[in-house]
């Protein structure tokens, strides 16, 4: 992930003009607080968390050329959901992450659960697609998604790593009969609709990108010494 975990005094240090001499406090004290920042690819844009009263919103901003442009809303939770996290996936998208606790079915256990809703979100048009909507409860993850670096070789798609959590096995498992466990998939970031390019087993790990956006190995661990093999 490439949050980088900012003051506002940290953010303006890296995306302003080298300064002759330190500024004054008060121009440090005009800008807004800031709780976390991702860079675009091109670096010509921020994603911001700034906090509104007691509700974390996402924001983008300008910073071509150095200059840090007025900052607008790109998402806002609704109701009792808290945004904990956004960050660029490609040039067009996002991903927003929400936690929420979620009511569960009757037989379920406790009556409400936390949980987390990840979403793609089209920047131009504000569009939003859950991940994996199949496997999600009224659009809140059953699985655990792990995005696997930036984009893909396709423009719209990305890799993600996906772990059945125990509320997912009591949904669904594998067509065989087992728990999917650990899985590869590649994600149309606008539908959120994705499909299983490999599956790892239970001493999966994950997998790793070349600068290509291609996957290029899978790592496991051993179960003797608890080592990672490749």
């Amino acid at each position: 992930m490439r949050w980088l975990t900012a003051t506002a005094a940290l953010v303006w240090a890296a995306i302003s003009p080298v300064w002759a001499q330190t500024p004054g406090a008060e121009v440090f004290g005009a800008i807004p607080e800031i709780a976390a920042v991702d860079l675009s690819a091109d670096g010509d844009e921020l994603i911001l968390l700034v906090p509104d009263g007691d509700v974390m919103t996402a924001r983008i901003a300008s910073v071509a050329g150095g200059v840090l442009g007025p900052a607008r809303e790109l998402y806002r939770p609704e109701g009792t959901a808290e945004l904990i996290g956004a960050e660029w996936i490609d040039e067009e998208y996002a991903l927003i992450w929400e936690l929420d606790a979620v009511p569960m079915p009757m037989g379920m256990g406790p009556d409400r659960l936390d949980m987390i809703r990840t979403q793609s979100l089209h920047v131009p048009s504000g569009r939003l697609a859950p991940l994996l909507p199949d496997r999600t409860l009224n659009g809140w993850n059953l699985v655990s998604l792990q995005q696997i670096g930036r984009g893909g070789p396709r423009p719209g798609y990305a890799y993600f790593a996906t772990y059945d959590s125990t509320v997912a096995t009591m949904f669904f498992g594998d067509p065989s009969g087992k728990p999917i466990v650990f899985a590869l998939y590649e994600i149309n970031l606008a539908t959120g609709e994705g499909v299983i390019l490999e599956r790892g087993g239970v001493n999966t790990r994950g997998w790793g990108m070349d600068h290509q956006g291609r996957i290029r190995r899978r790592m496991d661990a051993n179960p003797d010494t608890t080592q990672p093999v490749t």
